[in-house]
């Protein structure tokens, strides 16, 4: 256990950390976390206190950013989080972890934003039954877009990323998937980097890609969308939105 303590700190003052480990075969990936010192001006261990605030915190490992949600989101009505910085760019895989602590703070609306893909949803649009909620976000690779575009229904194209979301219920040393959110969570996917070229997204739509059911006469993939509401495409920011009932695997469809 390595334990290094930051002296000379000003009470009930939060102060970021980017930190990573070194060793024989090189480098980990830097970890981004914050803390906030106690009210008192003489504890010996101000983060250490009980009742000190719990913060967001954010941790990177392996192309991974996890994000677990803290007392600061109760703060204010929108809780935006901008992951677009160069620290980030790297980052594939997108991980928030939401307590089921707050699960009463239902006008706090969280707002994620990642590079190419925006999240947005409020603690009411969960079921937050176990410990803690998590919901996933993975940006597939160019290899698994060209397999998945090779399948695709005839007449189909993607213009965007494809992004594969997954929303689990964490209870303890049991995970578990929940196959609906309890209320719509809305989500943006951009097409900035259009991947047909210049084409008029106006034609685009947010859909679903799914294997094929045995009963639906298609090859390899199928695409829907049912279970998004709300949708409309925003050409000045390049934007595809829509309000989701639950997780899959999401994409720009021409």
């Amino acid at each position: 256990k390595l334990e290094y303590y930051v002296t000379n700190l000003s009470p009930n003052t939060t102060y970021s950390f980017i930190m990573r480990a070194v060793n024989d075969l090189g480098p980990s990936d830097f970890v981004y976390t914050y803390a906030t010192t106690d009210t008192s001006s003489n504890s010996k261990y101000d983060t250490s206190v009980t009742g000190v605030k719990n913060d967001t915190t954010y941790a990177t490992a392996n192309g991974s950013l996890v994000i677990t949600l803290g007392d600061d989101i109760l703060n204010t009505t929108t809780y935006k989080i901008d992951l677009t910085g160069n620290q980030y760019k790297n980052i594939s895989k997108w991980v928030i972890n939401i307590p089921s602590k707050n699960k009463n703070k239902t006008f706090t609306t969280i707002w994620v934003i990642m590079p190419g893909f925006n999240i947005k949803f409020t603690l009411n649009s969960l079921y937050l039954s176990g410990d803690y909620d998590r919901i996933t976000i993975n940006k597939l690779s160019d290899k698994t877009y060209d397999e998945i575009s090779r399948n695709m229904p005839k007449g189909y194209k993607i213009l965007s990323d494809i992004y594969d979301m997954t929303y689990e219920k964490i209870d303890g040393d049991k995970t578990s998937s929940y196959p609906y959110f309890y209320n719509k969570v809305n989500v943006a996917l951009n097409v900035d980097k259009n991947r047909l070229g210049n084409r008029n997204i106006s034609f685009s739509k947010l859909m679903y890609i799914t294997a094929c059911m045995s009963s639906v006469p298609c090859t390899g993939l199928s695409i829907s969308n049912n279970g998004i509401s709300n949708m409309m495409v925003d050409s000045a920011s390049n934007n595809v939105l829509g309000d989701i009932s639950y997780p899959g695997r999401l994409a720009v469809i021409y």
